[in-house]
Parts: structure tokens; C-alpha cells; sequence
């Protein structure tokens, strides 16, 4: 009796088990056919700004590269604008268009610096620098404007409200550990760019500065190439003409006249002028080279000019072909132009030496 009941207890527990097992295999594959699987998150595709040589031209012993581009009141969503205007649109330069939102940082200021770590997997910190009488006017740091790996991208940044008093810390660190910083800032020197902070100099400068500075002129080499394209102190280079230039004449019939020159990378430029004050209505297009004549001066300029279709009636030469030399001073906005010989540019000028002054925007 005892092993009949033993029996079906051994039944009665074998069948509840395959019972229990059937419900865990039918619960199991009714959740797989109707919950969907999730998709795997795709990671976004970084673009990383080519900068060309320039990383090549940072030594070992430089945690950046930075570039001072000159006084910018533009906002930096149209900040293109002002980098066309002083012509970084073209060569080693252009990658600036490049530089997406995520890398433009607004400390306040129009002071604007393009920065460049050396390598791809340094962090760049941009911080408040401050300096008041709570801290002896010795500077600290203050609030983090801006913090990230940059995987080599690099970074457009307006700061320097005050000309004499920097306002932001760039710090970079390196996968090892190590740190250097600096304070952007233009000493009252020179008018180049160094870093506030004593004793610290970690940075390639690769400023533009005769992009902005017409008549600048030391001698380097920006991209440590061998191609020294500004090769001489204060040297005239034809580079310098690039941009718009602006000057107010006086002729032999009593009239101001205000006048616009447009300078451009490919050799071509426009040439109008007009009754001081009001719009222009003469117009001319054409070419600028060097003179390569022995008889005129080294720094001697062919303007290659015809008269444009949307000019006025006024009885003016319908081409001209003048010479010019150019003399620049340092650290101006102001070049004097003076006239070597051909046709007078505006026919009866009451002086033939032209004072330009640089235009941005």
C-alpha cells in the first residue's frame, strides 16, 4: 500500500513540474515575438577641423597654437563676415569657416582668438579670469565658460572687453596629466599677442597680423615651411593691399571726392568714387600687379582699370593705367599711396599722394 501511494505521489509531482516547465517555455516565447527588441544607439559621427600644417609647426615643448585675429564686433554666429573682410577666406587660414558652434565660446569682448591644441585628445578649459582688489590685482580664476576633449578641433573665442585687462584663462591638459595655461593678452609694446601670466609662454603664435596690421613685417614663417612670404622688416608685400581701403580727394575743381579701393586675393580690384557724402557713381574694374621696371620704384604698383557700365555720365577716362608705390606704416590702419606716373585716377586731382584708410566690413 504503502509503495501504491509512494507511486502516485512520484506521478503527481512529475506531472506538476512538466506543468510548470510548459508554462515557463510558452511565457518565454510569447514575450520574445511580442516585445521588440531595442535598437542599438548609433554614435554620432564627429567632424574634426582639418588644420593642416599647422599642428605639424607646434614643438614639443608648446601645449597650443593661438592666433590673435584682430578687434571684432561681430556677433560669433557672423563672425565669417569679419573673417572675409580681412581675408582669411583662402590658404592655411580657411579652416576658421569651418569651426562649428559647439567650438565658439563668447567670454565678452571683441578681441578674437582662434585656439588649437596640439593634440587630439587634449581637454581645453576656458574659465573667467579676474582681476580686481579683491585678489591684489594679481588674477584668478573664476567661473568655467567651456570644457571639453576637442578631438582636435579648434575653438573661435571673443574675449577682452578691456584692452589692458584680460578677462579669460585657457588651460589645456593633456591624456597624461599635465597642464599649461595662459592669458590671452596684446602687449602695448607691439601690439603682439602674449599671455598675461609671468614666466608661462606655452603656445605657437600663428597671428595673422598683417592680415589686419597692414605694414606689419618681421620676418616669420608661419607654417615653419621654409616660405617666408613676409621675409624682411616692414617689407612691402603686395599681400598687405588685401581688403577695402577708403580716401577723400580734393581736385583742381574745388570738389571733395570719397573713394573706395577693393583689393583681391586673385588680382583683381574696384575702384569708386564719388561727390564727398554722397553715394558713389563711378566705377571701375580691373587688375593690380607689380610694376617689374627697373626705371620706378621697387615698391612700384600697375592699376590696370576700365570704366564700369554703372557709372555715371560724368565725362571721366574710360580706362586707366596708373602706377603707384605704397608706403606702410606698422602697426596702422593708414598707408599713403602715392602716384608714379600714367593716368591721374581722378583727372585732375589737386594732389597726386593719397592717404588710404583701412575699412573693415
Amino acid at each position: 500500500m504503502k509503495t501504491t501511494i509512494k507511486k502516485l505521489l512520484a506521478l503527481v509531482l512529475a506531472t506538476v513540474m512538466a506543468a510548470s516547465l510548459a508554462a515557463c517555455g510558452g511565457g518565454g516565447g510569447e514575450a520574445e515575438s511580442d516585445t521588440p527588441k531595442p535598437t542599438p544607439k548609433s554614435t554620432p559621427e564627429l567632424t574634426v577641423v582639418d588644420t593642416g600644417m599647422l599642428k605639424q609647426a607646434i614643438s614639443d615643448d608648446e601645449a597650443m597654437a593661438v592666433a590673435y585675429l584682430g578687434w571684432c564686433e561681430d556677433e560669433l554666429d557672423k563672425v565669417e563676415d569679419y573673417l572675409t573682410a580681412i581675408n582669411m577666406d583662402y590658404g592655411d587660414y580657411s579652416f576658421m569657416f569651418e569651426i562649428t558652434e559647439d567650438y565658439r565660446v563668447d567670454a565678452q569682448g571683441d578681441e578674437l582668438y582662434c585656439i588649437v591644441p596640439r593634440n587630439d585628445d587634449d581637454t581645453v578649459t576656458i574659465s573667467e579670469w579676474i582681476i580686481d582688489e579683491y585678489n591684489d590685482w594679481q588674477g584668478e580664476e573664476g567661473n568655467v565658460l567651456y570644457h571639453k576633449k576637442n578631438d582636435g578641433n579648434p575653438i573661435l573665442l571673443k574675449c577682452n572687453e578691456s584692452e589692458i585687462v584680460p578677462n579669460v584663462l585657457i588651460t589645456i591638459t593633456d591624456a597624461e596629466g599635465n597642464v599649461n595655461r595662459m592669458v590671452p593678452y596684446i602687449t602695448q609694446m607691439d601690439g603682439t599677442l602674449t599671455t598675461y601670466l609671468d614666466g608661462e609662454n606655452p603656445f605657437y603664435d600663428f597671428s595673422p597680423y598683417a592680415r589686419f596690421m597692414p605694414g606689419w613685417g618681421d620676418g616669420w614663417d608661419d607654417w615653419d615651411d621654409g616660405d617666408d612670404w613676409n621675409d624682411g622688416a616692414v617689407m612691402f608685400d603686395i599681400e598687405y593691399l588685401l581688403g577695402s581701403w577708403c580716401t577723400t580727394v580734393y581736385t583742381e575743381d574745388e570738389r571733395y571726392l570719397d573713394a573706395a579701393f577693393e583689393f583681391y586675393a586673385d588680382g583683381t580690384m574696384n575702384f569708386s568714387y564719388g561727390i564727398s557724402g554722397e553715394a558713389y557713381d563711378v566705377y571701375y574694374t580691373g587688375e593690380y600687379y607689380f610694376a617689374n621696371d627697373d626705371t620706378m620704384p621697387e615698391n612700384t604698383i600697375i592699376l590696370d582699370l576700365y570704366l564700369n557700365e554703372n557709372s555715371s555720365e560724368y565725362e571721366v577716362a574710360a580706362a586707366l593705367y596708373t602706377a603707384v608705390n605704397f608706403e606702410f606704416n606698422a602697426y596702422s590702419d593708414v598707408v599713403g599711396m602715392a602716384y608714379e606716373n600714367g593716368d591721374l585716377l581722378f583727372g585732375n586731382e589737386y594732389d597726386s599722394y593719397y592717404q588710404l584708410e583701412y575699412t573693415v566690413g
